[in-house]
C-alpha cells in the first residue's frame, strides 16, 4: 500500500458490514454493461455513492481524484517502506 486518503468517517449507526453493503452495490468493470470502465472509474463512483449515505465529505470527485493520482505518484517516487503515507481530505475530521 502506498498511502490513506481519508474522505470521511462512518455515520453513527453504520458499520464497516453497511460501507461494504455500499460498495458492493458499485459495480465493477467486469460486469458486462456496467458503464464503468477501469478501476479509476469505479473509485469515483464509489466516492459518489459513500457521499450519498453520508459515509464521505462533499468534495469535487473529480479535483479529489487528480490529486489522490498526485499523492500516489509522490508516495512511489520516494520508494518509502513501512507506515504508509496519510493525507486528510476531510476538513472537519482528524485522521486516527
Amino acid at each position: 500500500m502506498l498511502g490513506r486518503i481519508m474522505v470521511g468517517k462512518l455515520v453513527e449507526g453504520m458499520g464497516g458490514a453497511d460501507v461494504a453493503d455500499v460498495l458492493r452495490g458499485v459495480p465493477l468493470p467486469s460486469d458486462p454493461g456496467s458503464g464503468v470502465a477501469d478501476a479509476v472509474a469505479w473509485v469515483g463512483r464509489a466516492l459518489e455513492e459513500l457521499q450519498r449515505v453520508g459515509c464521505a465529505e462533499r468534495f469535487s470527485v473529480e479535483a479529489f481524484m487528480g490529486e489522490a493520482v498526485g499523492f500516489a505518484a509522490q508516495w512511489a517516487g520516494r520508494g518509502k517502506r513501512g507506515e504508509p503515507e496519510k493525507v486528510n481530505y476531510t476538513w472537519s475530521r482528524t485522521f486516527p
